[in-house]
């Protein structure tokens, strides 16, 4: 019955990726649990708590038809599914209010296996997809056995970790691309031929990088006094699991604060790495790009530092207004004196599907250098 429960989470909250459950067998008289209390913690950031017990008794006059009650506790307020089938809302600081739909009291569960047939053969009729699918309902097993996992160790449980076993469903791997294109339109980029096929027997280019052009990185050496150079930048920050932070929209010239990052702060810890999505990429090639950036508070710096972030990664080609000398040395100072890594001039954050990715951003060996463009990529999947 459980798995059925997963489902409509996942349906109604997107991805989990950390399951908790206590789980308990009330009636001697089968094998399995008839009991739980499980906890699920989704890629969005909501938690979501499940009770649930099919030993003892419910007071619902068909406990079969909604096969228990359902509470949506949100920003703005909250959404609720009565044993009877009646759905209400109830705004923040307002009253509790009917919400009509049409639901039928007739055969299983208010005929929802007749629903989900009636579906599939329309599909199949059609051509058109399932709503739902062999491959994906795989991943609703993988979350079965990490609930298992969970009760036996008395630990939450990753998914990842049970993906590694294999019980995760199958994935492709996707790799995107989140640097800039160098070319001519690349401000302090310069590509120019220098040997060519026909003339010389090879192609060669000359190539001319400003060291904080486009995608790139910065090194401590940048700002900070006496600060390591490029070759000593530590690559461990460069590469592993990075969340991505969705702060749109963004307005033109943001201050963004501690504030901005609460819904995710107490996910926030030592050696993160954190990609600010802005979709300020959207805005390369005009003037608001370079001089309207949303850029990184002074306090929110020092609030990275004290969480003792490894790597913050954003789409403006700064974290602090490049008109702003006061500004662009206070903010980098307490970043990078901080030890915290730096990639600007991020781009297509907007083409992620997931929160928590894999993430690679590696300079050039550059002796003594201040900073220098990267080929910054995200893997998602597989």
């Amino acid at each position: 019955t459980g798995v059925h429960f997963i489902d409509t989470f996942r349906f109604l909250g997107g991805e989990i990726e950390e399951a908790s459950a206590v789980l308990r067998r009330l009636n001697d008289a089968i094998a399995g649990e008839d009991a739980g209390l499980l906890t699920f913690r989704f890629q969005s950031g909501a938690l979501a708590i499940w009770d649930a017990n099919r030993c003892n008794e419910s007071t619902a006059a068909d406990p079969r038809y909604t096969f228990g009650e359902f509470l949506v506790e949100g920003s703005g307020g909250t959404i609720r599914l009565y044993d009877d089938g009646r759905l209400t809302i109830q705004p923040r600081g307002g009253a509790e209010r009917d919400h009509p739909y049409r639901h039928q009291r007739r055969g299983f569960g208010g005929d929802c296996v007749l629903a989900a047939q009636r579906h599939f053969i329309d599909c199949l009729n059609s051509g058109r997809p399932f709503e739902t699918s062999g491959e994906d309902y795989l991943r609703n097993l993988a979350i079965v056995e990490a609930v298992y996992e969970s009760a036996q160790t008395g630990r939450s449980v990753h998914l990842e970790t049970t993906a590694r076993r294999g019980a995760r469903a199958p994935s492709k791997r996707r790799i995107v691309d989140l640097s800039l294109p160098i070319d001519e339109r690349l401000p302090g980029a310069s590509v120019a031929s220098f040997k060519t096929l026909e003339r010389d027997g090879w192609n060669a280019t000359n190539i001319t990088l400003y060291s904080h052009c486009g995608t790139h990185m910065d090194a401590q050496k940048h700002f900070v006094p006496g600060g390591d150079p490029l070759e000593r930048l530590p690559l461990d920050a460069c590469c592993g699991k990075a969340r991505v932070l969705d702060l749109t929209p963004t307005e033109p010239r943001e201050l963004i604060s501690v504030e901005r990052l609460a819904p995710w702060a107490d996910r926030i810890g030592p050696g993160d790495r954190l990609l600010l999505r802005t979709d300020w990429h959207r805005r390369f090639g005009t003037p608001e790009y370079r001089n309207a950036l949303p850029r990184i508070s002074p306090e929110l710096a020092s609030w990275l530092v004290q969480r003792q972030v490894a790597l913050i990664g954003v789409e403006p080609p700064s974290v602090a207004d490049v008109n702003s000398l006061e500004e662009l040395t206070v903010v980098h100072r307490i970043l990078l004196g901080g030890g915290v890594v730096i990639v600007e001039g991020l781009a297509y954050l907007d083409k992620l599907t997931c929160e928590v990715v894999e993430f690679i951003a590696l300079p050039l060996r550059i002796v003594g250098g201040d900073g220098c463009p990267v080929r910054a990529i995200v893997m998602e999947g597989g």
